[in-house]
């Protein structure tokens, strides 16, 4: 038996009333620097963009283009844009270690460039602590954490280190981070996962 016209009508309003109130990804919110499938669905949808799951600078203008476009709300656009402290000057980067930076999706792939300057002088091999007999001999950071390899990842990720590299960085100082694919690895992870993204080192201008 068929289902009598005027419920028909009642269920349809319902369903497009439910529709309305969800809304579409171009409507969602996202956040700065935000990265991940939800992102990459968002830049199939703005059509106009690279679709590589990151929320940057040219996915929020044609984001904004996009919603404008069909006369919808941009709310969900980030407001605040960071800006990175980071010098213009093209000698303190480390381009021989973009393309590795860029295979593994770490962007900016110029603020990390700068990043592997600042921090180890392109040397995957720096690490800011020594020790003999298992003893810690020297020590840059006050609170006797540790930083190491390119990215000079600290020490407080050495779960993170275990988890992405597959090693016991508790048993030999976390010497799996001068190899430079573990070292952006992990800092893929933290990017991908924490909440201070590139907080985590510092380079955010506001």
């Amino acid at each position: 038996m068929s289902e009598p016209k005027a419920q028909v009508t009642q269920s349809a309003s319902l369903a497009l009333h439910a529709d309305a109130k969800t809304p579409t990804i171009l409507e969602q919110e996202f956040s700065m620097n935000e990265t991940g499938p939800r992102v990459k669905e968002l830049q199939k949808a703005i059509g106009t963009v690279r679709v590589d799951g990151v929320y940057g600078k040219i996915t929020r203008r044609e984001h904004i283009k996009a919603l404008q476009v069909r006369g919808l709300a941009t709310n969900g656009v980030p407001k605040n844009i960071p800006m990175y402290n980071i010098p213009g000057d093209q000698s303190q980067r480390c381009p021989q270690w973009e393309p590795l930076f860029k295979q593994v999706g770490l962007e900016p792939v110029d603020v990390f460039s700068y990043i592997a300057f600042r921090e180890s002088h392109c040397n995957p091999e720096s690490q800011n602590a020594t020790w003999k007999n298992g003893v810690m001999t020297y020590h840059l950071n006050k609170d006797k954490s540790y930083d190491t390899g390119l990215l000079q990842i600290n020490s407080s990720w050495q779960s993170v280190t275990e988890k992405v590299c597959g090693e016991d960085a508790s048993k030999n100082h976390m010497q799996g981070l001068k190899d430079p694919m573990c070292n952006v690895m992990v800092a893929k992870y933290i990017m991908d996962y924490s909440q201070g993204k590139l907080g985590n080192w510092r380079v955010y201008k506001i």
